[in-house]
């Protein structure tokens, strides 16, 4: 028996006979797994749990900073770098991981080069003010400290301590990491 000539007034329980030459429908597109998965050739946006800064401190410490600004307090172009590759997800750079890797083109000598259309960055126009603190009588890092972050006078050592305002400590808790760890904040 073939394909019935018109549709049935109700839903038909047991299979028809042949198959129809008419495709389906298309089902609807779904949010499931697939449909989250990054494009083809891009890199997953996860921190590296792994990851610590020169000065000892993990991505969490930079969850919602500006990353590319930690010159500020310190960080070498190397390690902003480095910090922005391990810690993508607390800085915000997921999107430009998620790009696909740049094409590359050779130049006269048959070297490769990137062919990146990104126009580079301005020079930072702010400066960064230093609360005025008095000097310390006495030059050492006092062993009880603990900042906002819980963290001690060693965990600041090679950073611009003044700037600390960068990451979140008010004006007082700078004045009293700057009186408190002159040692670790190069201050006498």
């Amino acid at each position: 028996a073939g394909p019935a000539a018109a549709p049935a007034p109700r839903p038909v329980v047991s299979p028809t006979g042949a198959p129809s030459r008419v495709p389906s429908a298309a089902p609807p597109p779904t949010d499931g797994p697939a449909a989250r998965l990054p494009p083809a050739g891009a890199v997953a946006c996860r921190n590296d749990d792994e990851y610590s800064s020169p000065y000892g401190q993990s991505c969490g410490l930079f969850r919602g900073k500006s990353c590319g600004e930690m010159w500020i307090i310190g960080f070498s172009p190397q390690a902003i770098q480095e910090l922005e590759g391990s810690c993508p997800e607390s800085c915000g750079t997921c999107e430009k991981r998620m790009k696909k890797a740049p094409a590359v083109e050779e130049n006269a000598k048959g070297a490769v080069l990137p062919n990146i259309d990104v126009p580079p960055t301005p020079l930072p126009s702010r400066t960064v003010s230093v609360p005025v603190t008095p000097a310390p009588t006495v030059c050492h890092d006092d062993k009880s400290y603990k900042s906002a972050f819980g963290t001690p006078c060693l965990y600041f050592y090679g950073l611009e301590c003044g700037s600390m305002g960068f990451l979140g400590l008010t004006d007082a808790e700078i004045d009293e990491l700057l009186v408190r760890c002159p040692v670790s904040c190069k201050y006498c």
